[in-house]
């Protein structure tokens, strides 16, 4: 697609201004922050402890609804980087999928007119 662009310092242009996404590292890197970030909220809340009959973190304790064997507690803290792990993951697949599939479109649809209105 990006043969019928003739000058090699207009191709190197496109390809700066379109770099893809790296799917691992996206996927890799989203995972660490939903995983780390929801380890964090929940251990600082087990740190903060109770006060008088309130429970720890009722807000945090609802995902123990959707993800089995989560709690506001020190392991639930270990699951939840999993859990957190796991979705972070699929996100940023999807992400990454999304980012780059726009920009081929898009590139596509540049490409496409320049090869119109160049004959």
């Amino acid at each position: 697609m990006i043969e019928n662009i003739k000058e090699p310092t207009d191709r190197a242009i496109i390809h700066a201004i379109f770099a893809k996404l790296d799917p691992v590292g996206m996927i890799i890197s989203t995972a660490l922050v939903f995983g780390l970030g929801l380890m964090f909220l929940t251990l600082a809340l087990v740190v903060q402890g109770r006060s008088g009959d309130i429970p720890i973190g009722p807000h945090l304790a609802f995902l123990g609804d959707y993800l089995p064997g989560y709690r506001v507690t020190w392991s639930g803290g270990f699951l939840g980087f999993v859990y957190g792990g796991m979705i972070g993951g699929v996100v940023g697949y999807f992400i990454s999928l999304l980012w780059n599939l726009s920009h081929y479109f898009y590139l596509a649809l540049i490409v496409s007119r320049i090869h119109y209105f160049s004959e």
